[in-house]
């Protein structure tokens, strides 16, 4: 079983900072007012539901041969059958707590709170292939897998992985090894 996608930075965070904890990654929403909220607010739901229906939908019109995203285990029976019918299948990779909205780190499960899976989904193939990337931390064969094109590819390379950041307090945040993290929120 491999670690945690962002399990290395919490490590490294805490080594270089000489902290006891990590601070949760988290992501808010502020509205301008209420009358903006009130038309605003149902449109990004639309959008982030549209948004799950294109990732998967995607992997049929052959765009991509897998797509990742996390679900509720409720959605995960409701949409599977579905997948199924059009020849796909959906592998869990992990159990993440929920977070309620994006975020860019995994949150762990906590027992008795909610949770979703990340799952990929794919033909069986691919799920195998993508599978053993994920296993490797093989970011490159993973990001092809999602149809990144090579630019992109590169790009992720050189700034999420090989690139070391420096914050102005001094410390550093290696990010070596950080495997592909990208969250959407469910379609539900």
């Amino acid at each position: 079983m491999g670690r945690r996608p962002t399990e290395h930075l919490e490590t490294e965070l805490k080594f270089e900072v000489g902290l006891d904890f990590v601070l949760p990654d988290f992501t808010r929403l502020s509205w301008v007012s209420d009358p903006a909220r009130e038309v605003w607010e149902p449109r990004l739901g639309r959008i982030t539901k549209a948004w799950f229906e294109i990732e998967w939908l995607a992997i049929l019109s052959g765009v991509r041969r897998c797509g990742v995203t996390v679900t509720s285990p409720e959605d995960l029976i409701t949409k599977g059958g579905e997948w199924v019918k059009r020849g796909l299948s959906a592998l869990p990779l992990e159990i993440q707590g929920f977070a309620g909205s994006y975020s860019s780190t995994a949150q762990k499960a906590q027992l008795g709170e909610p949770f979703v899976y990340r799952i990929v989904i794919g033909a069986s193939p691919d799920l195998a292939a993508f599978k053993a990337a994920w296993d490797a931390g093989d970011n490159q064969e993973i990001g092809r897998l999602l149809g990144y094109p090579p630019c992109c590819l590169a790009f992720f390379q050189a700034v999420w992985v090989d690139q070391i950041v420096r914050f102005p307090s001094g410390f550093s945040l290696a990010s070596s090894r950080l495997k592909y993290s990208h969250s959407f929120p469910s379609g539900g």
